[in-house]
């Protein structure tokens, strides 16, 4: 099973799903940015903004979280689901127990994606990135 990934034009590697969560009115679509420095899945301002996402209805991170830069206070969302497609079209679910989130402030940059962690990459076998083919994947 294959979850395609690709390349936008900044040169960085994505993935779309839906995020579905009982903190949510609805599924709501994640562009997730490849990033293979952050241990844990992270949905950033931007996207916590958009989606109407209340994070002082969630437990607040013990630590603060190093975000573009900057040390911020992050919050818990222990139920999410990230739903992606495969290969076939066929939905694949994958359950986190813990997704950090960032709340957004009026001085917070609120870019168009969040962050895919380690603890979601490292649930596969095989990360491919292929420049060159324009492709990128992960295989279980």
């Amino acid at each position: 099973m294959k979850l395609k990934g690709y390349f936008r034009r900044d040169g960085h590697c994505y993935f779309d799903a839906l995020l579905v969560s009982d903190k949510l009115r609805k599924p709501e679509f994640l562009r997730l940015l490849l990033d293979t420095g952050t241990t844990t899945t992270t949905i950033l301002d931007g996207d916590c903004e958009r989606m109407g996402l209340d994070c002082t209805k969630l437990p607040r991170n013990k630590r603060d979280t190093m975000a573009v830069g900057a040390m911020v206070t992050s919050y818990l969302l222990r139920d999410g689901v990230f739903v992606f497609l495969d290969e076939h079209d066929g939905l694949q679910p994958e359950i986190l127990g813990r997704i950090d989130v960032i709340n957004p402030d009026e001085d917070s940059p609120k870019p168009d994606f969040s962050l895919m962690g380690m603890d979601l990459v490292s649930r596969f076998d095989k990360l491919v990135i292929d420049r060159r083919n324009r492709t990128v994947y992960l295989e279980r």
